[in-house]
């Protein structure tokens, strides 16, 4: 519909002409209500604010910002407990009193137990990688193919530290491990619940009897 405009004529109603129409109120509207529409009409004039043409009135919708709400979830594993070190006495505690060869030993996360052991393996030790050096004189390296499990859950993963191994001897001087390239290694790193088979390899006194593997300087496996 067109924009209409609306004239009020002298007795106070709308006219339908624009000719000798002049701005009137009817006489029923109080005079207080006059002067406030007068001032607000001279306002708009004097700011540029007169209304002009029909008044359009918009709906405003207020539209609210979506919430986002953060959810933080937490696994937790269980994992076996660690067992206890061994009580004075008991076999496997000392090296005069070591685990029979082939025995296991579980201790921290770890099952462990030896597989094999060659003397004077110097020439298989070299066929793994040609610069694993020569024992120095006097002694012999040594071979040791040990087993060991990951008692953990499957989400985790470990490695057997080389550290953790030591040989003992008739002498009773505490070899440590040689730093040959070996393959297989016992030094992988596998995921819970697998078992490996890898070697370490010694330099012993040549000859020496009664060798003794220590495992994390708590158990004690015969070599031979």
């Amino acid at each position: 519909m067109a924009p209409q405009t609306v004239i009020y004529d002298s007795d106070g109603f709308t006219s339908d002409s624009l000719e000798g129409a002049s701005l009137k109120f009817p006489t029923s509207i109080s005079t207080v209500s006059i002067i406030v529409a007068l001032v607000f009409f001279a306002g708009g004039f004097l700011t540029g604010n007169v209304i002009r043409g029909p008044l359009t009135v918009y709906n405003t919708t207020t539209v609210e910002k979506p919430t986002t709400f953060y959810q933080t979830i937490y696994q937790t594993v269980t994992t076996e407990p660690t067992p206890t070190t061994p009580k004075p006495g008991q076999a496997g505690t000392s090296r005069l009193n070591p685990l029979p060869r082939g025995s296991k030993i579980t201790i921290g996360d770890w099952t462990l137990s030896v597989v094999s052991l060659e003397r004077d393996a110097y020439a298989k030790i070299k066929s793994m990688n040609m610069f694993n050096s020569e024992p120095k004189p006097g002694n012999e390296a040594i071979l040791i193919m040990l087993e060991a499990k990951l008692n953990l859950s499957p989400t985790y993963k470990g490695s057997i530290n080389s550290f953790w191994l030591k040989v003992v001897g008739e002498k009773g001087i505490v070899y440590d491990h040689r730093w040959d390239v070996l393959e297989p290694k016992i030094g992988r790193e596998v995921f819970g619940g697998t078992t490996i088979q890898g070697y370490i390899s010694f330099d012993v006194g040549r000859g020496e009897r009664g060798l003794v593997l220590i495992f994390r300087d708590a158990w004690y496996l015969a070599l031979e």
